[in-house]
C-alpha cells in the first residue's frame, strides 16, 4: 500500500521491478491478497470495489498477466482461503476479521473453516470451536489453520486431518500469539513475538528462521518536523455524556501578546505580533498538554509525565525548570486552572473529580465528583474565596455548584431545572453569570408529529450575599435575572469589566451545523446592553485576561482579534504557525507513544479491573518488543496487539506519522459495471446504476440528462486515451481528480461512430450500488408477500441510516406488517429513537369530514414486525436488535450479531497524530448483567444465507422473515 491505495501488484520472488494489477485505490485492509490459483496464472484477493456495504469484501482473481479482475463464483461472506489438490475445492473462512485485534473473540463474527466446490457449489463447516479456526492453509490431505481453542486461548498453529476428521495442536506458544501464517511449498511460515518461524510439512518440524537486514533504517532518523499543523485546539479525551463542550486546549496569555500552545507532545509559545516562538518543554521523551497563563503571565501550568505518569507541573515562562505539583499514581488530566492569586490550581480528571493544589506544597484535595458526567467550567472568583463550577445534579441536568476555599465546603445553587454551566465572574466577585437551557422553543418536524428543543440557552446572573453563610442558607437561583442576550446555542462565557463575552454556535446535525448558520463570537456591553458580534465562523477562543485581545481557532488556523471597548470592526491578524518545528527521534518518540497508549486504557477504560487483565504485565510483556519496532506502521501493530489482550470492542488504533505528507489519491467513479468484450479487447457498460437523481449522494454520473447512455454501450476511450486490453478501466481513470469532468468516448459497437459526452463523476459508488441492492429486496418482499409487507433497510444507526429509515418507513405506512433489516449496519447512536416510533401503540382511530381514517396515534405501522440481522450488525446496530427483542416487538431472524456494545467517544489522539480508542460505556439488563458484548445478540428465527443460495439469487434470511410475517398476516 502507498498513497495512491492498496492495491494488487506482483514482482519477481528473485527481486525486480514490481507490477500493479489493480487500481482500486483502496483503503485499509481493502484489495487483500488471499492466494495464487493452482495454476500460478492469477491471484486472489479480497475486495470492496464492487460492494454495496463497507463491511464486506468480494473474492476476485486477476491475471498475473494484468487484465480486467473477474469476481469468483462466490458470495460475499469470505476471508482468507486456500486451494486444494483438485483445483476446484476452496478451504476458507467466511469472515475475514471480527474487528481490530480482539483477542479471546467469542462473538457472531467468529471465524471457523468452511470448505467450498467452485465446479458444484456445495460448502462444508469443517471446525467448529466457537472462537477463532483462522487462516486455513491445505497441504495434501491436512488443513492447517491458526486457532485461540487451547486453555490459554492464544493463537497457535492446529491441524485437521481430513481422513480421520482429527484436530492436532502443533505449536505451543503461550507468550504472543501467531501472526498471518502463510503456506508456501512444503512449509507453513509465520511471525510470532518478533520472530519468523517456518513450520516443515509433512514432517511438522518447527524451527525459527534467522532473519538479518543489513543497512540503515531511515525511518529511525532523526528528523526536523514542522508542528505548526499538529496543534491540539481541544482536549484529546471526550465525555460523550457531557452536555458541554471540552475545555479549549491553548491559551492566550493575560496581556495578549503570546499564544500557548501543545504541539507532538511539547509546549509553544508564540507571540501574537512582532517576535519569535519559542519551544519551551522540548522533551522527546514525555507528552506536555492542557496548557494555561498564570493571571501574571510570567508562568504556565500543564498536564506533562513523570516516569511514565501523567502529572501537574509549572514552569516559569522565562527558561524556567518545571516543578511537578502532584504525585499521583494514575490519571488523565484536563487543564490546570491558576487561582487569581496564582498560589493555586484547579483541575478535573478523568474519572470526573474536580481537585484544587497549592503550589507551594500538600496533596491535592478532592473537590467534587460527578459520576455521570465530567467537569469542565470551573472558574475561581477574582477575590479567591470560591470556585464555581456546574456538575449533574438531579438527572442529568447540571447545577451550578460553589466550593468555599476557605472552609472546603460545596453548596448547590440550583435545583436541576434546567441545565445550568460554564460559570463566570463579574470583576467584583460579587455576581456570578451562568448559562442555562431554560428558553422552550419547540421546532416541529416537517416529516411527523415530533418536536425538537433548540437554542434553548440564555445568559443569566444572581447576585451572591457577602456573607458566605447566606449562600448556604437561602435559593439564591430564586434570585437569579436574565441577561438580555438572545437565547442561542451558547457553548462558552467570560465576563470583564466592559462586558459579557460568549461563543454561540449553529445547530448541530449529525454530520456538522445546519446550513446557512455561523457560530459566532459575541460582546454585550454592559453600558449600552447592546450586543455586536465580533468574529464569524470560529471553533472557540481564548480571551485575554488583562488585554483587550482575542485569540479564536478555526479549524487548524488560529487569529487574533483586537476588541477595544466600542470596537465594533473586526481587525483579526491571523497566527502564523508555520515555523513552529522540533527534532523529532522515532525511537523515543514511539517509546512514548506506546507507553500512552497503555496507559490511557488503564486511566479510562470502563472496566477498572481492565477485564480481569494483569495490565501491568502486559506492558511489559509488549514492551520487549519496542526495539524490534522498523516503522510507524510497526508500532500500530504492537499496540493493537497490547490492547487486544483487553479483549473488548471497539478498540482499534491508526493514523500517524509515516512519513508521508502528500494526501492519499482517489480515483473518479462513474457508478457502472465494466465487462470486457473478448473478440476485439473493448470494454462495454454491463450495468448502470441509476441512483436518485433527486438526491446529491444518490447521484448517478451517466443518468444526467441528454447523455443518452444505456447499458450495452461501448467505453472507446476516456479523456482521448484509447481503452482497450491489456489497459483496465480503472487505470486510465487513475490520478483523474474527482471534482473534474471525465470525457467518454462512446459507440454503439467497437467499429460503429463514435460520440463524446462529458461526465461529472463520484467519489464513491458505494450508496448508488446501495440503493440498487435496497430496491431489489423491497421488490422481493413485494411479490412474496403479495404487497402485504414492507421493507426498511438502515446501513447504520448515523446521519445516514436515520435518513433511510425516514424515507422509507413513513412511505409505506399503509403495508399490514414490516422487516426491519440492520444487517451489515456499521452502528452509531440513533436506535433508541427508532425503537421509540416503534414502540407506538394505536388505542383507536382519527377521521375527518371526508371519511379519510388515521391511526391515532399518528406515524406508526400497528402490524407484526421481524428484525433481519446477522454477524456484521455491530455496536448501535446489535443495540437496536436487542431492544426489538426487549420490547416484544417481534422476532429477529438470521445470525448471531457481532457483539461489541462497549461505546467509545472518538478517537483520543496520540502525539505524532495517530490514535486509538477506548471504550468507556457498557451496556446492562434490569439485573445489572452486562450484555452482548462478545457474544452478540442471538437470533429467535436462525437462518444461513449459503453461497449457493446466494448466486441462485435467494436471500434466505429475508425469505424467512417475509414469510414470518405472512404467516403473522394470516394469524
Amino acid at each position: 500500500m502507498n498513497n495512491a491505495g492498496s492495491d494488487v501488484w506482483v514482482m519477481p520472488s528473485t527481486g525486480g521491478e514490481p507490477i500493479r494489477l489493480t487500481h482500486h485505490n483502496g483503503r485499509g485492509l481493502d484489495n487483500l491478497v488471499v492466494t495464487w490459483s493452482p495454476d500460478s496464472q492469477f491471484i486472489l484477493y479480497l475486495s470492496q470495489h464492487r460492494q454495496w456495504n463497507r463491511l464486506v469484501r468480494e473474492l476476485y482473481r486477476v491475471p498475473v498477466a494484468g487484465g480486467l479482475p473477474e469476481a469468483m463464483p462466490l458470495d460475499n461472506a469470505v476471508g482468507m482461503g486456500t486451494y486444494g489438490p483438485d483445483g476446484h475445492t476452496f478451504a476458507y473462512n467466511r469472515l475475514l476479521a471480527p474487528h481490530g485485534n480482539w483477542k479471546r473473540y467469542n462473538g457472531g463474527m467468529s471465524r471457523e473453516v468452511f470448505t467450498y466446490d467452485f465446479e458444484t457449489r456445495s460448502s462444508q463447516q469443517l471446525t467448529a470451536s466457537g472462537g477463532m479456526d483462522a487462516f486455513p492453509m491445505w497441504h495434501g490431505q491436512k488443513i492447517y489453520y491458526l486457532s485461540d481453542r487451547d486453555s490459554n486461548r492464544r493463537a497457535n498453529i492446529w491441524v485437521l486431518d481430513l481422513k480421520s476428521r482429527r484436530e492436532k495442536q502443533l505449536t505451543f506458544f503461550t507468550d504472543y500469539d501467531i501472526d498471518t501464517p502463510a503456506l508456501g511449498g512444503d512449509a507453513v511460515t509465520f511471525q510470532q513475538g518478533g520472530k519468523l518461524y517456518r513450520l516443515d510439512l509433512p514432517s511438522e518440524r518447527l524451527t525459527e528462521v534467522p532473519v538479518s537486514l543489513p543497512g540503515d533504517n531511515v525511518r529511525l532518523e532523526k528528523r526536523l518536523r514542522a508542528v505548526g499543523n499538529q496543534v491540539r485546539g481541544e482536549a484529546i479525551v471526550r465525555d460523550g455524556d457531557l452536555d458541554l463542550p471540552d475545555r479549549i486546549n491553548y491559551a492566550i496569555s493575560p496581556d495578549g501578546h503570546h499564544g500557548l500552545f501543545s504541539a507532538r507532545g511539547d509546549l509553544f509559545i508564540v507571540p501574537t505580533g512582532e517576535g519569535k516562538s519559542s519551544n519551551v518543554t522540548q522533551t522527546p521523551a514525555a507528552e506536555e498538554d492542557a496548557p494555561s497563563w498564570s493571571p501574571d503571565g510570567s508562568r504556565i501550568a500543564y498536564v506533562t509525565e513523570v516516569a511514565g505518569t501523567p502529572q501537574v507541573a509549572v514552569r516559569a515562562v522565562n527558561n524556567g525548570s518545571e516543578r511537578v505539583i502532584t504525585r499521583f499514581e494514575k490519571g488523565y488530566f484536563f487543564t490546570p486552572v491558576f487561582s487569581p492569586d496564582g498560589r493555586s490550581l484547579s483541575f478535573s480528571d478523568g474519572d470526573h473529580r474536580l481537585w484544587q493544589v497549592g503550589l507551594s506544597g500538600g496533596a491535592p484535595i478532592e473537590v467534587a465528583r460527578d459520576k455521570r458526567q465530567g467537569i469542565r467550567d470551573q472558574v475561581y472568583s477574582p477575590d479567591g474565596r470560591w470556585l464555581a463550577f456546574s456538575m449533574a445534579g438531579t438527572a442529568k441536568r447540571r447545577d451550578i455548584y460553589l466550593y468555599d476555599l476557605a472552609t472546603g465546603r460545596t453548596h448547590r445553587l440550583g435545583k436541576g431545572e434546567g441545565t445550568e454551566a460554564n460559570p463566570a465572574w463579574s470583576p467584583d466577585s460579587r455576581r456570578l453569570y451562568f448559562t442555562s437551557s431554560r428558553y422552550v422553543h419547540a421546532v416541529p418536524s416537517d416529516q411527523e408529529i415530533d418536536f425538537a428543543m433548540v437554542k434553548s440557552t440564555g445568559v443569566y446572573v444572581v447576585d451572591l450575599p457577602q456573607d458566605p453563610a447566606r449562600i448556604a442558607q437561602e435559593d439564591l437561583m430564586s434570585n437569579a435575572t436574565v441577561v438580555a442576550i438572545e437565547p442561542a446555542n451558547i457553548v462558552q462565557l467570560n465576563v470583564r469589566d466592559d462586558g459579557i463575552y460568549y461563543l454561540s454556535q449553529p445547530l448541530s446535525t449529525f454530520d456538522g451545523f445546519l446550513k446557512g448558520e455561523k457560530s459566532a463570537l459575541h460582546r454585550f456591553d454592559f453600558e449600552t446592553e447592546q450586543d455586536t458580534v465580533l468574529a464569524e465562523d470560529l471553533d472557540s477562543y481564548s480571551l485575554a485576561l488583562v488585554g483587550q485581545k482575542v485569540l479564536i481557532k478555526r479549524g487548524g488556523d488560529y487569529a487574533v482579534l483586537d476588541v477595544p471597548r466600542g470596537h465594533v470592526g473586526k481587525k483579526e491578524q491571523s497566527l502564523d504557525l508555520s515555523g513552529l518545528s522540533m527534532l523529532v527521534d522515532p525511537a523515543i518518540e514511539w517509546a512514548q507513544m506506546f507507553n500512552s497508549a497503555w496507559r490511557l486504557q488503564r486511566d479510562l477504560l470502563v472496566s477498572q479491573e481492565m477485564n480481569g487483565q494483569d495490565w501491568d504485565k502486559v506492558r511489559d510483556s509488549y514492551a520487549k518488543l519496542l526495539p524490534l519496532l522498523g516503522s510507524r506502521a510497526d508500532l500500530n501493530w504492537l499496540i493493537g496487539e497490547m490492547m487486544g489482550e483487553l479483549s473488548n470492542s471497539h478498540m482499534s488504533v491508526g493514523g500517524g506519522d509515516d512519513g508521508h505528507t502528500d494526501s492519499r489519491a482517489n480515483r473518479p467513479r462513474l457508478g457502472i459495471d465494466w465487462v470486457l468484450d473478448p473478440d476485439s479487447g473493448r470494454y462495454r457498460i454491463s450495468k448502470i446504476f441509476p441512483g436518485d437523481n433527486t438526491l446529491p449522494e444518490y447521484r448517478s454520473p451517466l443518468r444526467q440528462p441528454g447523455l443518452a447512455v444505456k447499458e450495452g454501450d461501448y467505453v472507446l476511450a476516456i479523456n482521448g486515451k484509447e481503452l482497450q486490453a491489456p489497459l483496465v478501466p480503472d487505470e486510465l481513470l487513475q490520478g483523474l481528480a474527482v471534482s473534474e469532468p471525465v470525457e467518454l468516448t462512446i459507440a454503439v459497437g467497437p467499429k460503429e461512430p463514435r460520440r463524446a459526452l462529458r461526465v461529472k463523476p463520484v467519489a464513491s459508488e458505494v450508496n448508488l450500488r446501495e440503493l440498487d441492492w435496497i430496491e431489489r429486496n423491497r421488490q422481493s418482499v413485494e411479490r412474496l408477500s403479495d404487497g402485504r409487507v414492507g421493507y426498511v433497510y438502515l446501513a447504520d444507526m448515523g446521519q445516514h441510516g436515520l435518513a433511510q429509515f425516514t424515507r422509507q418507513f413513513y412511505s409505506q405506512m399503509g403495508k399490514q406488517a414490516l422487516v426491519l433489516d440492520v444487517r451489515w449496519n456499521a452502528g452509531g447512536s440513533v436506535a433508541d429513537y427508532l425503537i421509540e416510533r416503534l414502540r407506538r401503540t394505536q388505542v383507536g382511530f382519527n377521521g375527518n369530514r371526508a371519511g379519510a381514517m388515521d391511526t391515532q396515534p399518528q406515524e406508526l405501522l400497528a402490524g407484526p414486525k421481524a428484525v433481519l440481522i446477522n454477524q456484521w450488525s455491530g455496536s448501535n446496530g446489535e443495540l437496536f436488535p436487542y431492544l426489538f427483542q426487549e420490547y416484544g416487538l417481534g422476532k429477529a431472524v438470521g445470525k448471531r450479531t457481532w457483539g461489541g456494545l462497549r461505546g467509545y467517544n472518538g478517537n483520543v489522539q496520540l502525539a505524532d497524530g495517530g490514535y486509538i480508542t477506548i471504550p468507556s460505556r457498557a451496556v446492562y439488563d434490569m439485573r445489572g448483567q452486562e450484555v452482548v458484548e462478545n457474544h452478540g445478540v442471538d437470533p429467535d428465527v436462525e437462518v444461513e444465507n449459503m453461497p449457493a443460495d446466494i448466486l441462485a439469487g435467494h436471500d434466505a434470511q429475508l425469505e424467512a422473515a417475509v414469510k414470518l410475517m405472512v404467516d403473522a398476516i394470516a394469524d
